[in-house]
Order: structure tokens, then C-alpha cells, then sequence
């Protein structure tokens, strides 16, 4: 995937910088951000798991239909069983919370011809997105007051922690609108799969007894309820490892072009 990213990002420079209109849009995003996952499978925009975001973007329109978008993304996501209205996670009894970087870029594509020096083009559109991004997590947890990093631990008994920095996918769609030839306004939701599923530090079995001790184990188990041999978790499942962890953006963008005047420099941008 890393080889895959380094691809895509040299496309990027190619394309941005190659065209014919120098101009370039560079904004801020302000939104909300939240995961899917074991501790949280299905909720949508859940006041419980829902988290401020923000950053910053830029973009590159091609032509009326095509345009190349970076971004510079920080938010927080978070997961609690005792809040997900299901007996096998009300059982479990874990909770985390993380910062979450992204760092990635997409294609857009308009639905209708869309540039913001071209009054002929429409004044606003619809447009899905799909790229790779990079993101980087740190899922923590709270112990009688105390809060707790929980990937050095090895909660799931790992002979060598997962690591926190992966690739991803994002994937979504959004509108926007030129309010003028300078500033542009939009609205974007995205969505970005994963190749990890520890942005919860929850995948596979609890560890056998005896390779934890400590915090480590008080934080493994926590569930109410012992389902395993000699009164124990040890070697039952904890987490779903065929389903990846998933997190999204959503949220608005506002950018100003940065570039010539229209009336100062021949444009004509492509169909």
C-alpha cells in the first residue's frame, strides 16, 4: 500500500502541476469526525462517539470536470460498549479514545462542468471523491482515574504491537459552490476504509492466562461475564479480525483561489 500511496501522490504532482491554469484553492475544513468498528458497529453521527475536527485542504481543478484535493485532517473518534444496545457489548465492557491525523489526497469528479473562472460553467455541483490517505492513531482508555495508552500493553497478548500509523482509502461525496471567482464554499462527507482494525485496540481473542499481568490484564477484560475455561476469557473472542476498523470526515470546506485575475491571463480551462 505504501508503494501504492507513493503512485498516487507522484500522479498528483504531475497532474496539479501540469496544467494549464496555474491557479490553486487552499482552505480550511471544520466538521465533525467518528469510527465504526467493534465498539461502535453501526452508529452514525452518535453524540457519544462523535468528535470535533478540522484542517486544511487545497485543490487543483483540471478542467470543468476533473479536480486533484489535498488534505491535512485532525480529529478525535472514540468507542464505549456500554453504550451500544447489544448484549455482547454491554457484556465486553471496553471503551477507547484517540487522536487521529490524516494526511491524504483525491480525485474529485463534478457531476456537472464546474470551474470557478468559468462563468459558462455551473455556479454549483455535486461530486464524488475516491483516494489514499495516510493516518496515524493512538487508542487510550481510563483505569480508576488514570488514562492509559493502550498499544504498548499488548492487550491482546501480540508477540509485537500493531502499529499506529496505516493507509487508508477515502472515499465519499460532497457539493460546492463559487460564491465568486475567489472564494469557494462546500460541504463534503467521507469516509475512509482501512487496512487496521486496532483504531480500537480491539481485533481477535483474549490472550491465555499468564501472558498478562497487571494493568495489561485489568485492561484486556473488563467484560461482566466469564465464557472461558477456569472461570476466565482467556482464548475467547474479543473482536471481529475479518472486519477492518473504518472512520470518517464530514464537514465544511471554504478555500480561496490563489492565482491569476480571470481578466489578467488567457483561460480556457478543459471540458
Amino acid at each position: 500500500m505504501k508503494r501504492l500511496l507513493s503512485v498516487f501522490l507522484l500522479l498528483w504532482c504531475i497532474s496539479a502541476f501540469g496544467q494549464r491554469d496555474k491557479s490553486f484553492e487552499l482552505g480550511i475544513f471544520a466538521g465533525v469526525s467518528f469510527y465504526n468498528g467493534e465498539l461502535n458497529p453501526w452508529a452514525q453521527y452518535s453524540p457519544d462517539f462523535t468528535r470535533p475536527a478540522f484542517g486544511i485542504i487545497g485543490r487543483k481543478n483540471l478542467n470543468r470536470r476533473w479536480a486533484i484535493k489535498f488534505n491535512a485532517y485532525y480529529g478525535r473518534i472514540a468507542g464505549d460498549d456500554s453504550k451500544v444496545n447489544q448484549d455482547a457489548n454491554q457484556t465486553r465492557n471496553l471503551s477507547f479514545e484517540s487522536r487521529l491525523w490524516d494526511v491524504g489526497s483525491q480525485f474529485e469528479f463534478n457531476f456537472v462542468p464546474f470551474h470557478p473562472l468559468d462563468d459558462k460553467s455551473s455556479p454549483i455541483t455535486p461530486y464524488l471523491f475516491w483516494g489514499l490517505s495516510v493516518f496515524g492513531f493512538n487508542p487510550t482508555t481510563d483505569l480508576q482515574g488514570n488514562q492509559y495508552e493502550l498499544q504498548p500493553l499488548k492487550t491482546e497478548g501480540q508477540s509485537r504491537g500493531y502499529r499506529r500509523t496505516s493507509v487508508g482509502m477515502p472515499f465519499g461525496l460532497g457539493i460546492k459552490t463559487r460564491l465568486n471567482h475567489r472564494v469557494l464554499l462546500g460541504f463534503e462527507w467521507g469516509i475512509r476504509r482501512t487496512w487496521t482494525d486496532y483504531l480500537d485496540d480491539v481485533s481477535t481473542t483474549y490472550p491465555d492466562a499468564g501472558i498478562l499481568d497487571g494493568v495489561a490484564a485489568d485492561l484486556s477484560d473488563r467484560s461482566f461475564e466469564n465464557v472461558g475455561p477456569n472461570g476466565t476469557n482467556w482464548g475467547t473472542q474479543r473482536g471481529n479480525p475479518n472486519r477492518k476498523d473504518w472512520y470518517t470526515f464530514s464537514g465544511l470546506t471554504l478555500t480561496i483561489r490563489i492565482g491569476p485575475k480571470p481578466n489578467e491571463c488567457y483561460f480556457q480551462p478543459g471540458v
